[in-house]
């Protein structure tokens, strides 16, 4: 996966990379995991942003089926603007802060 520089911004979360060509509104678990594989290799600080994204992945998937003893089973394709979304609004009626949803969605745009 080849990845495009972004222009690091220091009053954003703002990432140092991003992948061509991926569609966050139908990204497989596996994908996300190989996206967040490269920004590492390609020497990306871990971000919560980042963070936020491999809660999405396969990997992460897998830990929480083996931590609660149900079978991990791949989800379809997941469009991450619609999820983030609805935690963001699920958070707002919960009176719970939203900033980092926002954040995230900025991530989600820069990758598009």
């Amino acid at each position: 996966m080849q990845l495009t520089r972004i222009t690091q911004d220091p009053e954003t979360t703002a990432i140092g990379a991003a992948p061509t060509s991926i569609d966050v509104r139908a990204i497989s678990p596996e994908q996300i995991d190989e996206i967040v594989d490269q920004f590492l290799a390609d020497g990306q600080n871990l971000s919560i942003d980042l963070i936020t994204l491999s809660r999405f992945g396969a990997r992460f998937g897998q830990h929480l089926a083996r931590s609660s003893g149900i079978p991990y089973a791949s989800k379809p394709n997941l469009d991450l603007i619609a999820l983030a979304t609805e935690y963001r609004e699920k958070a707002k009626r919960d009176y719970a802060p939203v900033a980092s949803w926002d954040s995230f969605m900025r991530f989600l745009n820069q990758l598009t």
